[in-house]
C-alpha cells in the first residue's frame, strides 16, 4: 500500500475509526482498502499468508464487504453489519467493514450508518468507498477521515456542476462572493450577523439560489480540509470544519421542509459562528 497518509497513521497507531476512501482512480479502490486492513493487521497473525488470501476472497470473518449489484444499499445490510460485529475480534486485533459504492445508500441505509458512526468501536474500522464526495450526506462525511485518491477533480470543476446552468462570468462572482461570505462565517461571523438580512434579501431569497451556496460552501469545506490534510494550510481547524459541514448538511435538510432562508442562514451563521 503506498499512500503515505495510511502508512504513517498505522506506523503511529493513530488510526482513525472511519476512513472515506475517494476520487477518480485507474485501480480499485476496494483494493486498496483490502490492502489497508491487511497492513492494519499483519503484526497480529501467525499464519499472514493464509489470512491475506482469505481476506482477498472475501473468507476472513473479521472482514465484512458490502458490494451490492442493486441501485441502492438497503438498510438491511447495514443491520448486517451491526449483528456480525457486536462481539470482539478473535482472529486479528481490529475488525473491518468495507461498504463500496457508499454513494448507492439510500435515505435509511445512510441514517443507519451514521448512527453506527457516531458511536464508534475502539476494535472496529470502517471504510467508505466513493468516486464523488458530493453525493454522501455532509454528516456522513464529517465522521470520517477523508483519503483522497487518484487525480482530483479541478476545484473550478466541482462549483462548475454547481452552477451550471450559468455564464462563466456569472459563476465566478458567485463563487467570489460565496468564499468570501463563507470565510466570514468561519472567522468573522459576526460581521456576517450585521448584514445578513441584506444577504438573504440579495442572494437567499430564492431557495434554490440558498441551496446552491451551500453546495459551494461544502466544495470549500472540501478544499480546507484536504489543504489541512495534506500540510499545505495549517489556519484550518480540521474540528471546526467537520462540524460547519455538520451545521451546513443540516440546513440543507431542512430546505426539504421548506423551512424559511432567513431563518436557515442566520442558525448556520451563529452555529458555524459559535464552533471553537
Amino acid at each position: 500500500m503506498e499512500n503515505e497518509f495510511l502508512n504513517r497513521a498505522i506506523d503511529e497507531k493513530k488510526l482513525s475509526h472511519a476512513y472515506l476512501f475517494h476520487g477518480e482512480t485507474s485501480f480499485s479502490k476496494l483494493k486498496m482498502a483490502k490492502e489497508f486492513y491487511k497492513k492494519i493487521i499483519e503484526k497480529d497473525l501467525d499464519n499472514k499468508e493464509k489470512v491475506f488470501h482469505q481476506i482477498d476472497n472475501n473468507e476472513f470473518e473479521e472482514l465484512l464487504i458490502i458490494d451490492v449489484d442493486t441501485k441502492e444499499i438497503k438498510k438491511e445490510e447495514i443491520i448486517k453489519i451491526k449483528s456480525i460485529f457486536n462481539k470482539k475480534p478473535l482472529l486479528a486485533s481490529k475488525k473491518c467493514y468495507i461498504i463500496n459504492n457508499a454513494d448507492r445508500l439510500n435515505k435509511f441505509s445512510a441514517n443507519s450508518i451514521l448512527k453506527f458512526l457516531e458511536e464508534p468501536e475502539k476494535d472496529i474500522i470502517a471504510i467508505l468507498i466513493i468516486s464523488n464526495l458530493n453525493i454522501l450526506l455532509p454528516t456522513i462525511i464529517s465522521r470520517c477521515q477523508l483519503i483522497s485518491l487518484g487525480q482530483k477533480v479541478a476545484f473550478d470543476k466541482k462549483w462548475s456542476l454547481i452552477l451550471h446552468d450559468e455564464s462563466k462570468e456569472e459563476r465566478e462572482v458567485k463563487v467570489d462572493l460565496a468564499k468570501n461570505l463563507f470565510n466570514d462565517i468561519l472567522f468573522d461571523s459576526k460581521k456576517v450577523i450585521k448584514i445578513e438580512e441584506e444577504l438573504v434579501k440579495e442572494y437567499f431569497f430564492d431557495r434554490n439560489e440558498y441551496i446552491k451556496y451551500l453546495n459551494l460552501f461544502l466544495v470549500f469545506i472540501s478544499d480546507y480540509i484536504n489543504s489541512f490534510i495534506e500540510k499545505k494550510d495549517n489556519k484550518f481547524n480540521l474540528e471546526k470544519l467537520l462540524l460547519a459541514a455538520d451545521i451546513i448538511g443540516e440546513e440543507m435538510d431542512k430546505q426539504k421542509n421548506n423551512v424559511n432562508t432567513n431563518l436557515s442562514f442566520c442558525n448556520l451563521v451563529i452555529g458555524i459562528g459559535g464552533l471553537e
